[in-house]
């Protein structure tokens, strides 16, 4: 199975439902196999963000990402830097 290359986790899933809500789609999947990087979280299970910067998606054009002091926000296109 293909696993980007800046991914810390990825979850093989299979299929189990799939239904149409207006323009979206609900999927509904059973987890098989959970692969991640073990060095990037803590012995509690959580991501060390000391190791990791994780880009979350908040809408529209805005992603935040952290930096360990501060949040960073950024405007799609401008991921590049």
């Amino acid at each position: 199975m293909p696993i980007l290359l800046d991914a810390y986790a990825a979850y093989e899933c299979k299929l189990v439902d799939d239904k149409p809500y207006g323009d979206h789609i609900w999927v509904v999947g059973e987890v098989l196999v959970v692969h991640l990087l073990e060095e990037v979280f803590t012995p509690q299970g959580t991501l060390d963000l000391t190791k990791v910067k994780p880009l979350l998606y908040l809408g529209s054009e805005f992603y935040v990402t952290t930096d360990g002091e501060s949040l960073v926000f950024h405007k799609r296109g401008d991921l590049d830097d």
